[in-house]
C-alpha cells in the first residue's frame, strides 16, 4: 500500500514538524522573555524540550518502517548508508558552519578551537562533550541507532545481538541511575525511545489499527500530562520516568496518527509535508536565529518600540520562514542528488555482481 511509506504519511510529517516546533517554542519562550519583559506563550512550552523525545520515537518508527525489508540484505546497505548520511550531514554542516562563522565574527580574538573537538563535532563521533553546535547532541544518539541498524541490514543475527546488548546496557544504566545521565551518555534513557518507535512501526506494519482515534487521544493526553508534570517538577528533562512517559505517549500518538490516516479519517495537504520536511532545519537553525535576533533587538532597541507580541510573533515567523527556505532551497535538492547518486551506485554495484 502506497501510504505505508513515511513520505506518504502526512500525519507523521505533521508530527515531525510539531516536535521541532515544541523545541523551538521552548527556546524562544525563554530566550525572548528578557526582551519583551514577560514569558511568551503564557509559559505553556516550558516542557518543549520533550520534542526531542518525540523525535527519537519518530526516528525509530521511520527507520524500521522504511527499512524493515532491508534487514539481512547486505546488498542494500550502501543505499541505506548514503541516504542516512545524506539526511544528517549536509544541513548539520551548514548550521554548524554558520554558527562557527558567527562565533568568530562576534569574538575575533577567541582562542583556537580544539581540532579533535572540531573533527568529532563535524562527523558526530562519540565524545564526552556536546558538539560545536550544542543542540546537535541528539544527533550522536541518532548516529548510534543508524549504525546499529546498518549492522542489522548487513547481518540479521549480528544486528539482533547488537540491539539486544544495547537495550540491556540502556536498561542497566536506567536502573543504576533513574535520575538520568548526561546527554552525551550513549546508554541514556533517551535511547529507549528508538525501541518504542520501532515497536510502533512493527504494529502498523503487521495489523490494521482499529482503535486509532482512542490511541491518538490517549497519547495526546498522556503527553500533555507529562508536560504538566515536568512543569510542576515531578519529572526532569533527563530522568528515566520522563523518557518513559513522553516516549510511550509519542508511540501511542504515532500509531494513532498512522491508523487515522490509513482509515481516511485524517486528511492533510502538502503544507503538512513541507512543515514536517523543514523540521530538521528548524531544529538545527532556530537557536542560531534566536541568538541573531537577540543581538538585533539589543543593538536597535526595538524592544522599546515594538509590542511584545509582535516581537515574539515576528521572531517565530522569521525563523519558520528561514527554516522553510533552507529546506526547500538546499535540503530538498541535496537529498534528490543523493538519492539519484545512490540509485546509480546501487545499480552499478548490482550489475557488477551479476553472473
Amino acid at each position: 500500500m502506497q501510504a505505508a511509506h513515511p513520505d506518504r504519511l502526512l500525519g507523521i510529517q505533521l508530527a515531525r514538524g510539531m516536535a521541532a516546533f515544541l523545541v523551538c517554542a521552548f527556546h524562544f519562550q525563554n530566550g525572548l522573555s528578557w526582551i519583551v519583559g514577560y514569558v511568551p506563550f503564557w509559559g505553556v512550552f516550558e516542557f518543549g524540550r520533550s520534542g526531542v523525545d518525540f523525535f527519537f520515537v519518530l526516528s525509530g518508527f521511520i527507520i524500521f518502517l522504511v527499512h524493515a525489508d532491508d534487514i539481512g540484505r547486505g546488498h542494500r546497505l550502501s543505499r541505506y548508508t548514503w541516504r542516512r548520511l545524506g539526511r544528517i550531514y549536509p544541513v548539520y554542516w551548514l548550521a554548524t558552519g554558520v554558527f562557527f562563522a558567527l562565533t568568530q565574527l562576534s569574538a575575533p580574538g577567541r582562542a583556537s578551537w580544539d581540532v579533535d573537538w572540531l573533527v568529532r563535532s563535524l562527523l558526530l563521533l562519540p565524545q564526552a562533550q556536546p558538539p560545536i553546535l550544542a543542540i546537535g547532541w541528539s544527533l550522536h544518539h541518532e548516529m548510534i541507532f543508524y549504525a546499529l541498524f546498518a549492522v542489522l541490514i548487513a547481518n540479521r543475527i549480528m544486528g539482533q545481538v547488537m540491539f539486544v546488548l544495547w537495550l540491556a546496557a540502556i536498561l542497566y544504566s536506567c536502573a543504576a541511575s533513574p535520575s538520568g545521565v548526561g546527554p552525551m551518555h550513549f546508554m541514556s534513557p533517551f535511547d529507549l525511545e528508538f525501541f518504542l518507535g520501532m515497536a510502533a512501526a512493527a504494529v502498523v506494519r503487521r495489523r490494521r489499527v482499529l482503535a486509532a482515534l482512542p490511541l491518538l487521544l490517549l497519547g495526546t493526553v498522556m503527553f500533555v500530562a507529562a508536560g504538566r508534570l515536568e512543569i510542576a517538577g515531578g519529572i526532569t528533562a533527563t530522568d528515566v520516568a520522563g523518557r518513559v512517559l513522553y516516549g510511550t505517549a509519542s508511540m501511542l500518538i504515532t500509531i494513532g496518527v498512522v491508523g487515522m490516516e490509513r482509515q481516511g479519517r485524517l486528511r492533510l495537504g502538502r503544507w503538512a509535508d513541507v512543515f514536517g520536511g523543514m523540521s530538521y532545519a528548524l531544529y538545527l537553525l532556530h537557536v542560531i536565529l534566536l541568538a541573531i535576533l537577540q543581538a538585533v533587538f539589543a543593538a536597535t532597541g526595538a524592544d522599546a518600540v515594538l509590542p511584545g507580541w509582535l516581537i515574539v510573533g515576528g521572531a517565530m515567523g522569521f525563523t519558520l520562514a528561514v527554516a522553510g527556505a533552507v529546506h526547500l532551497g538546499f535540503e530538498v535538492p541535496m537529498m534528490a542528488r543523493i538519492r539519484a547518486w545512490s540509485a546509480r551506485s546501487s545499480l552499478s554495484s548490482s550489475s557488477r555482481s551479476a553472473p
